[in-house]
This record gives structure tokens, C-alpha cells and sequence, in this order.
């Protein structure tokens, strides 16, 4: 599920190979999980540190920019080894962790 607006096409082209370099510079969710009350972003990473915390907060700036409705949010990260000294951030942040 790609969010956000993408980075602003520069220069001459075609009208078609702009709106295509906008729409392909536009972030990425990993996976979207949708419930009745909520929407899940999910970011999947081996060996998940601060960048795949930096990730969710902003897939979540970026999702709330432009929602299709008025459910919240709910952030998950799912990966094989975090360390343990994170943990206080994911709680400040509200970021459920999921360790396969």
C-alpha cells in the first residue's frame, strides 16, 4: 500500500512519465491489515532496529495525511531479533513488536 504524495517530477517529460515517477517514489507500506475497527501497518524486518521504528512512524504520518475513513491506526512490527534496550521506544509509541 503506498503512501504519501511520492517525490515532485522535475523537468521536460511527458505528463504520463511524471504522474508514473510520482507514483513509484511513493513509500510502501510492507503489509495493511484491515479490521471493522481498525487499520494495521506492518513492518516486516530481520533484524529490526530504529530504522523499522522510524518506518512505522512515518508510514503512520503519511496513512493519516490522506485516510480512507476514520478508524484508527494501529502499528505492529514483526521480525526475528530486537534488541532489548528499544523496547521503551516501541512502548512510547505504541508499537505492538511480534518476535518470530
Amino acid at each position: 500500500v503506498a503512501v504519501g504524495q511520492g517525490a515532485a517530477p522535475e523537468g521536460d517529460a511527458p505528463q504520463a512519465v511524471k504522474a508514473a515517477w510520482q507514483r513509484l517514489t511513493r513509500p510502501r507500506v510492507d503489509v495493511l491489515g484491515e479490521t471493522p475497527d481498525a487499520w494495521t501497518i506492518i513492518e516486516i524486518r530481520g533484524a529490526a532496529g530504529p530504522g523499522a521504528i522510524g518506518s512505522l512512524i512515518t508510514y503512520e504520518s503519511l496513512w493519516r495525511e490522506d485516510p480512507p475513513d476514520d478508524r484508527p491506526v494501529v502499528l505492529w512490527l514483526v521480525t526475528d531479533i530486537f534488541p532489548d534496550n528499544l523496547i521503551r521506544v516501541l512502548n512510547e509509541q505504541k508499537i505492538t513488536l511480534l518476535v518470530v
